[in-house]
């Protein structure tokens, strides 16, 4: 599966209204971490947006973290955890990176002839 490096995040976030609302919340600060560490966790695992229950700690989370998160709107409940809000209104899915990975690849091999694509040995 082709995943990407990187994910989208607003410009403006440090003075979204979510995040500003977090920040007044005892331990505000480091869900405001969690919750950007969790952008490259789904990008990087291809979720979709989603976060299973065991994958929180992975990226510096606990269950507090979690539970300001979805107070404040920027996560929401889901069966074994937890998905990122709106993930897919902003970031491009999976199945939309391997179509575009799949056409790059296609035309690579147009362009450098079959045998000589990267990737292909």
């Amino acid at each position: 599966m082709d995943v990407l490096n990187w994910s989208r995040l607003d410009a403006n976030i440090s003075t979204n209204h979510k995040t500003l609302a977090l920040l007044g919340m005892k331990g505000g600060e480091h869900a405001l971490l969690v919750y950007l560490f969790s952008h490259g966790y789904c990008t990087g695992h291809g979720t979709d947006g989603f976060i299973p229950k065991a994958a929180i700690g992975t990226f510096h989370g606990t269950a507090k973290d979690a539970a300001l998160l979805v107070d404040v709107g920027f996560w929401d409940l889901a069966d074994g955890g937890w998905e990122v809000h709106d993930w897919t209104d902003y970031q491009p899915t999976t199945a939309e990176n391997q179509l575009r990975s799949d056409r790059a690849r296609k035309a690579a091999a147009k362009r450098w002839g079959t045998g000589n694509a990267p990737g292909n040995a």
